[in-house]
């Protein structure tokens, strides 16, 4: 007789425990759905306060219509190396959002002292981040939240950027 070992899951969130997460930081959460044909990416630059401890500006500096449905979320697995990004409309809901991972991470092997290779986590002050979104959503405001687990192990959103959409591009 074969006995199958129990299968062990990761903690990851399922969609619901994203929306979940948003809705304890405040925002109201009603995703877009419906399939649609076309997309717009927006290009946001993320960068650094000068000093330590200043928080990260994000700046709209792109986006590009295209003619083909934004690429579907594969998993809603979440951990440190990565960020939710969210779109809010111009009631401030939440219609869309997606898990990224991070773009200002660098992961590298370097040698220390005595020549030993040591793990190193080293995040770039600037770096670009690219979302695609359905077309038809009235996009008014991008946020970017960092996932945090407390003590607990409880997981939390905390806001780390923001920009506005609306606005447009610079001139």
């Amino acid at each position: 007789m074969i006995v199958a070992a129990p299968l062990l899951f990761s903690q990851a969130p399922h969609p619901q425990a994203i929306e979940a997460l948003l809705r304890q930081t405040g925002l109201q959460v009603d995703l877009a759905t419906q399939r649609v044909r076309n997309s717009h990416e927006f290009r946001i630059m993320l960068q650094a306060g000068t000093s330590a401890g200043a928080p990260l500006s994000a700046r709209l500096t792109g986006k590009v219509d295209r003619n083909e449905a934004p690429p579907r979320q594969r998993s809603a697995e979440i951990n440190s190396d990565h960020l939710v990004v969210v779109v809010l409309d111009q009631q401030n809901i939440v219609r869309f959002s997606r898990i990224v991972t991070d773009p200002r991470l660098i992961r590298g092997e370097f040698p220390d002292a005595n020549g030993n290779l040591q793990k190193s986590i080293v995040y770039r002050s600037n770096a670009e981040l690219s979302i695609t979104i359905p077309a038809g959503i009235d996009a008014s405001e991008l946020r970017i939240f960092t996932p945090e687990w407390d003590s607990l192990g409880e997981l939390k959103l905390t806001l780390l950027a923001s920009t506005q959409l609306a606005a447009g591009l610079p001139q």
